[in-house]
């Protein structure tokens, strides 16, 4: 979990920095190319970002739920504890 914050920090100071440039550049007047990388940067890093951790939550290998048995049965033979079956009629 430490690994997942130290990531996240260095993220977050990328894009302040990039947020910086952007607006040293546009004060100074740099050249419209510079500018355009910078801000391509903004807006393209977190979406490359939020993708990454999108795609490492949906391949990330994972228990099966609690109802369902490791060979894929739902477990129809025992009765749900819940069901209006199970006898505790008011």
């Amino acid at each position: 979990m430490k690994l997942k914050r130290i990531f996240a920090l260095l993220g977050a100071v990328l894009l302040a920095g990039l947020f910086i440039l952007a607006i040293v550049l546009a004060v100074m007047g740099a050249p419209k190319n510079y500018l355009m990388a910078v801000i391509f940067s903004l807006v393209f890093i977190p979406i490359v970002m939020y993708a990454m951790g999108l795609m490492t939550r949906v391949l990330k290998p994972s228990a099966p739920p609690e109802g369902i048995d490791e060979d894929g049965d739902a477990g129809q033979d025992s009765p749900d504890k819940n069901s209006a079956d199970s006898g505790d009629e008011l």
